[in-house]
């Protein structure tokens, strides 16, 4: 017999619609961007901010996003290639082809993938400088900007990893001026894009309204989930959401993906107890084991003492006498060298001066396995 209901639980992609669950931020955010004001986004990796935004449209009438993801960009080519590919895929034919004729000093060309969709590609060549990007923001900035179209930069905090940064910056920023509509920025390591916003030389300084998510509030957070187990027919002891949100802390998609594998271990019972709760974390392990041991090998000794002690003991005064005792390192230097690796491998993250685990199913799974 065919089963009724699919897994309800969203994670790891755009969350919108029924799936997603409200923030507080929403209606805020939806005022903002009526009213064209440009926002600046922070919160970390994984939280929920680019759902966030294409939510906040969704739900404007007559409203449409346009999402150019430049995660890990590295060079000016690759990050003009992504801003093109981005407009091709929002583009009916009749604009695409005026798109590509404004942009033909860069030597686009445009072919079908597997699917019948166009893929366009710059010729790296005519895009080795900051000023090769200009033909791509006019269009994009003008005679794409539109009052009720949102373009949204998500992890633009990449632009740092640029050799030209600062003059790609001033280039855009200078673009972005002639906008008709608002434009969205999405960044999860703050710091930076703190920097960008508010630094005093940054070409960005104070051209953008600061707005910061967090955690999604548990008394909200709760109900959605219960009723997206209830809705399928599932049955879940009260206790096991203490166990749920000290694990995961509340972190949504973390959250979501544990709540997905218990609802997976449980298709025969199709009930969630405290006895059975270690099904969901078996499940998230055989699927995550590779990159966990993946993860873990790529660490020197040193670095790996240091994580197993944040996993037994926490990440607060890493430095302190007995952090480097439980850990077996003799300096505080080389564990925080350590610790700067392990932000850098997006491992660890900085939480209010804490170090903790950006994945905590990498913590039970160390601790399980016992190292």
């Amino acid at each position: 017999m065919p089963r009724k209901h699919t897994n309800p639980f969203r994670y790891g992609k755009l969350v919108q619609n029924k799936d997603f669950c409200a923030r507080p931020e929403l209606p805020i955010l939806r005022e903002y961007l009526r009213s064209g004001q440009n926002i600046v986004l922070y919160g970390e990796r994984r939280i929920g901010k680019t759902s966030l935004v294409t939510e906040a449209v969704r739900g404007m009438r007559g409203f449409k996003p346009l999402l150019i993801d430049i995660y890990e960009v590295q060079s000016v080519h690759s990050l003009s290639q992504r801003i093109a590919s981005a407009l091709v895929k929002a583009l009916d034919q009749k604009l695409l082809q005026k798109f590509l004729r404004t942009i033909s000093a860069l030597r686009p060309t445009l072919t079908l993938n597997t699917e019948g969709m166009p893929v366009v590609g710059i010729d790296a060549q005519a895009v080795t400088m900051p000023s090769g990007l200009e033909p791509l923001l006019d269009y994009l900035c003008t005679s794409f900007s539109a009052p009720n179209t949102v373009i949204i930069f998500d992890e633009f905090q990449s632009l740092l990893n640029l050799p030209d940064s600062r003059e790609v910056q001033a280039i855009l920023r200078s673009k972005v001026q002639q906008q008709r509509g608002p434009f969205v920025f999405l960044g999860s390591i703050q710091h930076e894009m703190r920097l960008m916003f508010t630094a005093q030389d940054s070409p960005f300084r104070d051209s953008a309204l600061p707005m910061e998510i967090g955690y999604l509030p548990r008394d909200k957070f709760q109900p959605y989930l219960a009723n997206k187990f209830a809705d399928t027919g599932y049955k879940v002891d009260e206790a096991v959401w203490d166990d749920i949100f000290s694990i995961t802390g509340g972190q949504p998609n973390e959250t979501q993906k544990l709540c997905s594998a218990l609802w997976m271990a449980q298709l025969d019972t199709h009930e969630v107890t405290p006895d059975n709760l270690s099904d969901g974390f078996e499940l998230i392990f055989a699927m995550q084991r590779p990159q966990f041991e993946r993860d873990w090998g790529m660490l020197t000794d040193y670095q790996q003492r240091v994580l197993r002690t944040i996993a037994h003991r926490g990440g607060e005064h890493v430095t302190s006498a007995g952090f480097l005792e439980a850990s077996g390192v003799t300096h505080a230097p080389t564990v925080r060298r350590a610790i700067d690796r392990l932000h850098a491998l997006e491992i660890v993250i900085d939480r209010g001066g804490q170090q903790v685990f950006s994945d905590p199913f990498f913590r039970l799974w160390l601790m399980e396995k016992g190292y």
